[in-house]
């Protein structure tokens, strides 16, 4: 199985999410990274897709950022 990897900037996707002071907590699998967040309207959504987000669902106060062509 062909292995994917994503080369993403860290430091600005947690700008993005509107600083690390706004990470509640956050999980990954292999194609997505889930965050809870303190206040999701201070993200930078359009920040987000700029460094390769392949789709971005939003919840209450979670994030669910894909970042391959099979995200889903």
């Amino acid at each position: 199985k062909k292995v994917t990897q994503s080369n993403i900037d860290v430091n600005a996707l947690i700008e993005a999410l509107g600083g690390k002071e706004n990470i509640i907590s956050s999980s990954h699998s292999p194609s997505k990274l889930s965050v809870v967040l303190k206040d999701n309207h201070i993200t930078d959504i359009e920040k987000i897709k700029s460094l390769g987000a392949s789709g971005i669902v939003e919840g209450n106060l979670c994030a669910r950022i894909g970042y391959f062509d099979d995200y889903a």
